[in-house]
C-alpha cells in the first residue's frame, strides 16, 4: 500500500506543474485533481483484466486530464506571460522555455498515446517513448532553469522528472504494454498475469 500511494503521488505530478505554469508566476501552484486522481485509480483498477486496464489506462487518465486542465486554463492566463508582466524582463526567454517545451510536448504526447490506441505497433510504441524522452528531457532543463532564476518552482519541476522517468520506464518494463501493442495478445496473456479467480494486482 505504502508503495502505491508513493506512485499514485508521482504519477499525478504532470497536472500540478500545469497549474504551476499555467498560473501566474508569482502565485503558488494549486490544482482541483486530487479527488479526481483517486477516483481514477479506483475506476482504472477495477479494469485491470481490460486491455487497456490497470495502471496503463491511469496513464491515459492522467494524460488527457492534463490536456483538458490546460485547455481551460491557458488561454485565462496567457496574458499573464508577456513581458510586461516580467519585473525583469530579462528574464522572459528563460520563463518561456521552461514553460512552453513542456506545454507542447503533454499535447503531442497526448497525440502519439492517441494514435498508439488505434495502430497498436512497436513503431507507435517507440514514437511514445521517443516523446516522453522529450517531455524528460524538458523537465530537466526547466528544473536547471528554475535552479537558476525561479527557485519557488523547482520542487515542481523536480517532481515532473521523476513522474515522466516513472512513466517512461513503465512503457518499457510493463507486461501489459508488451502484451497489448507489442504482442497483440492479451486476451491470452491476461489469464496468466490477471487470473479471474487471482487477487488483485497494483501494477500490471
Amino acid at each position: 500500500m505504502k508503495r502505491f500511494l508513493v506512485l499514485l503521488n508521482l504519477t499525478f505530478v504532470p497536472i500540478l506543474v500545469l497549474a504551476a505554469d499555467t498560473a501566474q508566476p508569482q502565485s503558488a501552484p494549486t490544482s482541483p485533481f486530487g479527488i479526481g486522481s483517486l477516483v481514477g485509480w479506483v475506476v482504472c483498477a477495477r479494469r485491470k483484466r481490460e486491455a487497456i486496464g490497470g495502471w496503463l489506462m491511469y496513464y491515459y487518465w492522467i494524460l488527457y486530464a492534463g490536456m483538458i486542465f490546460t485547455a481551460v486554463m491557458l488561454p485565462v492566463r496567457l496574458q499573464d506571460y508577456t513581458p510586461q508582466n516580467f519585473d525583469d524582463r530579462s528574464l522572459f526567454l528563460e520563463s518561456m522555455c521552461s514553460v512552453v517545451p513542456p506545454l507542447v510536448l503533454l499535447a503531442l504526447q497526448a497525440a502519439v498515446a492517441t494514435f498508439l490506441l488505434v495502430i497498436r505497433n512497436i513503431e507507435m510504441l517507440r514514437l511514445l517513448r521517443y516523446t516522453l524522452m522529450a517531455a524528460l528531457a524538458a523537465s530537466l532543463v526547466g528544473s536547471v532553469l528554475s535552479s537558476m532564476y525561479f527557485p519557488e518552482q523547482l520542487p515542481i519541476h523536480i517532481s515532473a522528472v521523476i513522474s515522466n522517468a516513472i512513466w517512461l520506464a513503465y512503457l518499457f518494463v510493463s507486461q501489459r504494454v508488451k502484451h497489448v501493442f507489442v504482442l497483440n495478445d492479451w486476451d491470452v496473456a491476461v489469464q496468466t498475469i490477471h487470473p479471474s479467480q487471482g487477487p488483485l494486482k497494483v501494477v500490471s
